[in-house]
């Protein structure tokens, strides 16, 4: 059997590939080169319309090798080539190929001069594909020519597009780098023949199509659409038709917005705020209430039915328990992540979860507090409150937290602009954090900065020594205030984790906040707000922030402000009527110690304990060093192990007397197979039979004295290669 044939190393069939597409690429130059100069001499039309005739075979065979081609630059990762050698033939192909068509479709009723029957007749075996389609229903005859023709010319004669055409090729030459002979000419040729192509089309103010191919270029597609249906498509509108007609638009939406102004003070209307479309509520201290149908034909109430708010924002309901409102819900049948009456919870299309605890199972209105941490209550007095741990129930924090019964805990939160690897400015949401040891960054604010990661190797635990799961590295970055973007702080680096912790603060803080404070410059102006936390400033970053003899201010029953250079940033505990435990993020950072490495090291390296025999397998054992011989010979003698010999007499199989089974008919069986096998093979069954008579000659196999008591059936396996057949036979007979 011939060895087959190694695969073709990507670089040959690459280079094989090429010189194939370069061949049949000068095939088409010529037919192009042709077609030019039939366009200044019609005695030439005859020899180009023979020679296009095999253009549609040229561009095939061009595409296959190009497939080729493609195929073996990804084999040889090679291909960023692509765009730099490939890319440009293919666009000349292509404006090849069109401009031949062109001059084809042009140049034949000057070729076919007998009548118009002759003229339709030639006409259909030059075209193909959609054109052909267009007047393949017309009849053959001489009267419907030039209905013919005028279909084709209504269909593809479309001067403003090919002018567009043409005047983009100029807008995509790439700008010149280095001077150089064959990128002028290339510039000369290009713009020559795309100028000249362009004014012969009909383009009399060259100029002025430029400035309404440039403005149309921009323009949106709702106004271009609207251009297109007021203007004549036979000719080619001018800069300033197309300045006439947005003119004309902008007077016309000016007076809609002014009948819409009108309209919303009859009656007020508020945009809903779908949260399908991952829209963000900056109003609303709970969780968008949506509704995923398009169709939302009602914006009063779904609770008190009045016009005034949304059902999230009544005060009706939120002056209600927390079970008393679940029960109102089930009642109105509304789905209890977005309180929409449209969908049920299991179909609601909503992204966003529970401010509480991030649950996208319910509301926040619907949040109880057993979600959160179930021992709250049970373990919290009215005196001495006890801090428990808290999770969310989806992902599990980073960070832990404590639970307080009669006041809510406010950590600083800021915004800042960070540059992301494009050196663009992002706003992100900062939380200052004494109790942290490090600062952190989410994977999500990372990735969309663009930033890199390093690897972190030390352990990060948190309180009561909680290890801290999904460090993804470490990452730099440098920040500004929003307050003075202008200055801009020394680089940091911060640890990438999955998540900090939920939204802050944990509830919405009461009005009289913002009031009490409203002359100050925040750091954070939605300070007040539950929102997502990105990066985490420590203690590392914070002593930085402070302002030498920095301002403080303190109010009774309200959180204090402290001026930062981040701006006055909000912090401190305040009483709340509800019990709603806050997080308060405790976070520190230590590295592993040389026992518990050793302890480690210790544990990964300790041997597997040998696992104990079982008594089968201790008897087993036993009974092969105690039967095991060797004769003179060389050869060992194993006896097989039989059950009976270890636990006495047992259950006979079948009708048996030796445990051993009926294995006579079964070897038989095998027997007579082999025998009609080897009756339809006469040179195997040659071979077997000299095999067993060489075999038997040998002293391997000698008649049996007397009946056996288990047999083996044998069987043949036949071999043959190019130099010699042998036959191979397993007998065996107890």
């Amino acid at each position: 059997m011939a060895p087959p044939k190694k695969e073709e190393e990507p670089v040959k069939v690459l280079l094989r590939g090429r010189v194939k597409r370069d061949n049949i690429l000068n095939s088409v130059k010529n037919i192009h080169a042709t077609a030019l100069e039939a366009r200044a001499d019609i005695g030439k039309i005859p020899s180009l319309i023979i020679h296009a005739e095999g253009l549609d075979k040229f561009v095939e065979q061009f595409q296959h090798q190009q497939d080729i081609i493609i195929n073996a630059l990804i084999d040889a990762d090679r291909i960023a080539e692509f765009e730099q050698v490939d890319r440009p033939l293919i666009t000349s192909m292509e404006s090849m190929r069109l401009e031949i068509k062109t001059i084809v479709a042009s140049a034949v009723p000057v070729t076919i001069s007998e009548n118009d029957a002759q003229r339709f007749h030639h006409l259909l075996s030059c075209l193909s594909g959609s054109a052909l389609a267009i007047i393949k229903s017309i009849p053959l005859s001489a009267a419907n020519y030039p209905i013919a023709w005028d279909a084709l010319s209504e269909r593809y004669n479309n001067k403003r597009l090919l002018a567009s055409a043409h005047m983009n090729k100029l807008f995509a030459f790439k700008p010149i780098a280095h001077e150089s002979l064959p990128v002028l000419v290339e510039f000369v040729n290009t713009f020559k023949e795309n100028v000249s192509i362009i004014k012969s089309l009909g383009v009399d103010d060259l100029s002025s199509f430029l400035l309404f191919h440039m403005c149309s270029r921009v323009l949106d597609p709702t106004t271009l659409q609207l251009f297109e249906s007021s203007t004549s498509q036979s000719t080619i509108p001018t800069f300033d038709e197309l300045v006439n007609f947005v003119q004309h638009r902008c007077k016309i939406l000016e007076n809609l917005t002014k009948s819409n102004k009108v309209g919303r003070n009859e009656k007020p209307f508020e945009k809903p705020d779908v949260r399908g479309k991952h829209t963000k509520s900056t109003k609303s201290v709970f969780a968008a209430t949506t509704s995923a149908s398009t169709k939302y034909k009602t914006r009063n109430c779904l609770y008190c039915d009045k016009p005034d708010h949304r059902i999230y924002q009544c005060p009706k309901l939120t002056g209600m328990t927390v079970d008393k409102r679940r029960d109102a819900v089930l009642a109105r049948k509304l789905c209890f992540a977005c309180l929409s009456s449209s969908h049920m919870v299991n179909t609601c299309p909503s992204t966003k979860g529970c401010f509480s605890c991030n649950s996208k199972r319910h509301h926040t209105l619907l949040h109880r507090e057993q979600n959160r941490t179930s021992t709250v209550d049970n373990t919290t007095s009215n005196s001495n409150p006890v801090p428990q741990p808290t999770t969310s129930s989806g992902d599990s924090s980073s960070f832990v937290g404590a639970a307080c019964a009669n006041s809510t805990v406010v950590l600083g939160t800021a915004i800042v602009h960070i540059k992301d690897a494009w050196e663009q400015v992002h706003c992100v949401r900062v939380l200052l954090d004494s109790g942290s040891q490090i600062s952190a960054m989410t994977s999500d604010c990372a990735a969309r900065l663009g930033l890199s990661k390093r690897r972190y190797k030390s352990d990060i635990v948190g309180f009561a020594q909680s290890p801290v799961s999904h460090v993804q590295g470490i990452t730099s970055c440098q920040f500004s205030s929003h307050v003075k973007p202008d200055y801009l702080f020394p680089s940091v680096d911060l640890i990438v984790l999955k998540q900090i912790t939920t939204a802050m603060p944990a509830t919405r803080l009461p009005a009289t906040v913002r009031q009490q404070y409203q002359h100050l410059r925040f750091a954070d102006d939605k300070f007040d707000i539950p929102s997502r936390i990105d990066v985490l400033f420590g203690a590392d970053i914070l002593p930085n922030l402070i302002r030498p003899h920095a301002g403080v201010e303190h109010h009774s029953g309200l959180p204090s402000a402290l001026d930062t250079q981040l701006g006055w940033i909000i912090f401190g505990s305040f009483s709340t009527p509800n019990k709603s435990p806050p997080v308060t993020l405790t976070t520190a950072i230590a590295p592993p110690s040389i026992e518990d490495l050793i302890k480690k090291f210790w544990l990964i390296e300790e041997p597997a304990a040998p696992s104990s025999p079982t008594t089968e397998n201790q008897w087993c054992e036993e009974y092969f060093i105690k039967s095991t011989s060797r004769d003179t010979t060389g050869r060992f003698c194993v006896a097989l192990p039989f059950r009976h010999l270890f636990t006495g007499p047992t259950q006979q199989q079948g009708t048996s007397r030796h445990g051993l089974g009926d294995s006579r008919s079964i070897a038989m069986k095998r027997f007579y197979n082999l025998e009609n096998r080897l009756a339809k093979d006469p040179a195997l069954y040659a071979a077997y039979r000299q095999f067993m008579s060489t075999y038997r000659s040998l002293g391997h196999m000698v008649p049996a004295p007397s009946p056996g008591i288990y047999f083996i059936p044998h069987h043949a396996v036949f071999k043959t290669d190019d130099y010699k057949n042998y036959l191979e036979t397993y007998i065996l007979e107890w």
